[in-house]
């Protein structure tokens, strides 16, 4: 029996899972390494700066849904 082009999943849990392949692994245990072990590292700056990045990052992404994927809010 051939298969169709293209990833095939066959059950619910395959086409949600997110660590699929070994790169994602690999990429997961170095992001979680870096989060871990950067407050360590004396740099007191970093942390700060990355945590600054994120709290920016949410209203970024509230914009984008606003007027990027046209989910126009009166509210906001």
């Amino acid at each position: 029996m051939s298969r169709p082009c293209g990833v095939v999943k066959e059950t619910y849990m395959q086409d949600m899972g997110f660590l699929q392949k070994k790169f994602h692994y690999v990429s997961l245990f170095i992001f979680l390494a870096v989060f871990f072990l950067l407050p360590l590292t004396g740099i007191s700056f970093l942390p700060s700066f990355i945590m600054l990045i994120i709290v920016f990052a949410i209203p970024i992404m509230g914009l984008n849904l606003l007027t990027h994927a046209q989910l126009f809010s009166v509210m906001h």
